[in-house]
């Protein structure tokens, strides 16, 4: 006997009715704000004019925030966007480079420059890597006593940034200190 699939399952549980729990807190919330306006001025605290006024307001938001939605979002998630948008600034400036702290002027080097020594770190990171590649295609031609050397040497290097790892030896210090 095959399995029914559930098909809607992004749609939120009916608690009264046709109105899910959101709903029904938003229009009991708003039901209890009007009746509390309307014990006000049933004391004599508030004029008809604002009993009517307030109570107006605040049923208008308690059906807004319960029932409408504007591009599958509920209203709140709406207003919240919109305030958000109204807060935020409208000019934003597309900055190439980030800007380093510096006490003078920011200097931008050229883009050859850049281009130039990434090439040259690029050259390194390829000659690091034919190296490693060469003792691993030898299938591990180094000695024991070499291997436990560079794996001292490689535990031995700090885990922190790149910082740190350029103030350490590079891989080809520790190869020749191995080959000696």
């Amino acid at each position: 006997m095959p399995a029914k699939v559930p098909q809607n399952v992004e749609r939120e549980d009916r608690i009264v009715g046709p109105l899910t729990l959101k709903q029904l807190l938003w229009v009991l919330g708003g039901a209890g704000v009007i009746i509390g306006v309307i014990r006000y001025w049933t004391a004599g605290y508030l004029y008809t004019i604002e009993m009517i006024l307030v109570s107006f307001i605040v049923g208008v938001l308690a059906l807004l925030f319960a029932f409408f939605r504007y591009n599958e979002r509920d209203f709140l998630g709406f207003l919240l966007s919109l305030i958000r948008y109204f807060a935020s600034p409208k000019r934003l400036i597309w900055a190439k480079e980030v800007a380093e702290e510096t006490k003078g002027p920011l200097v931008i080097p050229p883009a050859k420059e850049k281009a130039k020594r990434r090439k040259e770190e690029v050259g390194e990171v390829k000659s690091e890597l034919e190296k490693l590649s060469h003792i691993l295609d030898s299938g591990g031609a180094v000695t024991a006593e070499e291997r436990e050397g560079i794996a001292g040497r490689i535990a031995a290097l700090p885990a922190t940034p790149s910082e740190e790892i350029e103030r350490t030896e590079s891989l080809e210090d520790v190869l020749e200190k191995t080959e000696r």
